[in-house]
Formats: structure tokens, C-alpha cells, sequence
């Protein structure tokens, strides 16, 4: 029986927290057919994962640059799977399209996950090679999604989506990857995300609470389980510019934090948090991994003291 345990044991940088949601998202494809497509595979940790959900005659395309075969192999049988109907691609994955029939792979695809160069063009041109092979209820998985040490990987897929608001949509952010579906697709995802993700993560053992994001490039595309948010002020329907009490801010703001943590067991030295306003200052500083996006000097200056990355989006 596939478990966390037996992933863990295989050589790799896969989190706890992400084989949690794959699982749930890979539980949601149940019903549907489809192959899996992994760029980026090293020895098959994650992989392994993929190859557990295999159905059928459905394939599983593992590329990587100098693929070990051998060694994912094993360790596809070390999580109680066999490696049967992988298609091997050792290569870079610019030669995937001479090397694929991609005719034949249109929408064929179900899973889709990018862990390869880490460098701006590759996430552009592999979301573009996605486009061309993922299926209507497929999703794409990009790593290093708002990552300090490939920015990147975040800008090219934000750029894409802008450019290609049709092909897919950002569906969910979370430890470290980034995941997108087909617009047709993203209502059903949606609803899981709302009324479902939050007890499938339970069961695989992560705790975790789900938040909308926001974003010209998603349109309110996650479902809210919880949430906070100051509310303005209004006298006679309109609305006086203040706010009402309590005011969720500076140390408020991480007073609320550290008591919505203490309720859902939630460690908040993994945790993360994200602002650009020194005036979050005590909010990043209860949480085990602060960043600051676009920040004003202050809290550039404070950054830069404590050695917290630096996010500078455009």
C-alpha cells in the first residue's frame, strides 16, 4: 500500500505536504482516463507517487535529462507498484516534441508535472508543449511555484496564463508548487477545493486550511474553508472610509495568526507568510518562512537584515 513512508524513503526534494495534495487531486481523477507526464524525475520520487495512480493501459512519460532508468524503476517498486507502460525520455525536454507523436498525444494527458531546468524559457515552452497534450480535466503541476531561488518558474507561468487566459487557470498555490487546470474544468476543482480539499489533506495527514487567491490571472479561482478580513464602516448605506473594530493589523494581524494556528494545530514554523508593508512586520515574524514581495524600503531593509527573500514581481 502506497504511503508517505515509503515515498520518504526514496532520494528526493518532494514534500510531506505536496504528496498530501496530490493525492487529493489525484483521488479527484478517478473517473478519469488519461496519462501522467512527469519533466524532471531524478530517482523517481515523485514518480513513484504518479505510477501508483496509474489505471490501465494509461502511460506514464518520465523525462530527465540524463534518466536513470535502474534506479526508477526500484524505486517504483519500493512503493509497491510495477513499472509497467513507462514511456522513457532521456533528453532535455525542448527535443519532446521531435521525440513524441504529438498528434496522437492530443489531450491524452491527465497529470502534468514541471520539475525540470527551473529557468524561465523551459516553464514557458513546457507549458506550451502542456497545452498541446493535456487533456479537459488535466492539471498541470509547475515546482517551485513563488520561489525565491527561481523567480522564473512563477513569472513565465504568470506571463503565460496572460497571454493564454484560455488554455489554463491557476487553481491552487501550496508548498512550494503551483497548480493549473483547463478553465472547463476549474468549477468541478473549484467545488473540491471548497467543500473537500480541506478533509482529503486531513486523512493523508497534513494540516492545512485552504485560501482563496487573487489575481488577474486566476479570477478568484480557489474556494474559500476559512478567511479573515477587515469590514468598512457604513452609515446609511454608504460607506464613511473607516473601519470597523477589531482592525486587523501590525500586531493584531499576528495576534489573530498565532490563535487561528493554536485552534487548527497548525505549526507556524512552517508556515509562510507574504507582504509587501513593513507595517506586517509582526505577522512575518511569527511565521517560520517571512518573505517580502515587492516590498517599500523599510521593509526591503529588514529583509535584507534578516537574510528573508525578496520577491520582486512585475
Amino acid at each position: 500500500m502506497l504511503s508517505w513512508e515509503k515515498i520518504d524513503a526514496i532520494p528526493g526534494w518532494f514534500m510531506f505536504q505536496s504528496y498530501c495534495v496530490w493525492r487529493a487531486l489525484l483521488d479527484q481523477q478517478a473517473r478519469v482516463a488519461g496519462d501522467l507526464f512527469e519533466i524532471g524525475v531524478w530517482r523517481g520520487r515523485s514518480a513513484s507517487l504518479l505510477a501508483s495512480y496509474r489505471k490501465g493501459d494509461e502511460k506514464l512519460y518520465l523525462c530527465d535529462l540524463r534518466l536513470d532508468e535502474p534506479a526508477v524503476q526500484r524505486a517504483i517498486r519500493s512503493v509497491g507498484s510495477e513499472p509497467v507502460n513507462i514511456v522513457p525520455l532521456s533528453g532535455p525536454s525542448a527535443d519532446l516534441p521531435a521525440k513524441l507523436d504529438l498528434k496522437a498525444m492530443h489531450q491524452t494527458v491527465r497529470w502534468f508535472h514541471i520539475d525540470g531546468e527551473h529557468t524561465g524559457t523551459a516553464v514557458y515552452r513546457e507549458l506550451e508543449f502542456a497545452n498541446r497534450i493535456v487533456n479537459t480535466d488535466g492539471i498541470v503541476v509547475i515546482d517551485d511555484f513563488f520561489s525565491p531561488r527561481y523567480p522564473a518558474n512563477t513569472t513565465e507561468a504568470i506571463r503565460y496564463l496572460e497571454k493564454n487566459p484560455f488554455h489554463f487557470r491557476l487553481l491552487a498555490v501550496g508548498f512550494n508548487k503551483g497548480y493549473l487546470c483547463r478553465p472547463e474544468s476549474l468549477p468541478r476543482y473549484m467545488d473540491f477545493m471548497a467543500s473537500g480539499m480541506s478533509g482529503a489533506l486531513s486523512a493523508y495527514g497534513a494540516k492545512t486550511t485552504i485560501f482563496k487567491t487573487t489575481g488577474p490571472w486566476d479570477t478568484d479561482a480557489v474556494g474559500i474553508t476559512d478567511y479573515v478580513a477587515n469590514h468598512l464602516e457604513f452609515v446609511n448605506g454608504v460607506a464613511t472610509g473607516r473601519l470597523l473594530p477589531p482592525v486587523l493589523a501590525a500586531a493584531t494581524k499576528a495576534s489573530w495568526i498565532r490563535q487561528f494556528a493554536e485552534r487548527e494545530g497548525i505549526n507556524l514554523s512552517d508556515s509562510y507568510a507574504y507582504s509587501d508593508s513593513m507595517s506586517d512586520l509582526p505577522m512575518l515574524s511569527v511565521v517560520g518562512h517571512p518573505a517580502a514581495v515587492n516590498p517599500d524600503m523599510r521593509l526591503r531593509q529588514t529583509a535584507l537584515h534578516h537574510d528573508w527573500p525578496i520577491l520582486n514581481l512585475k
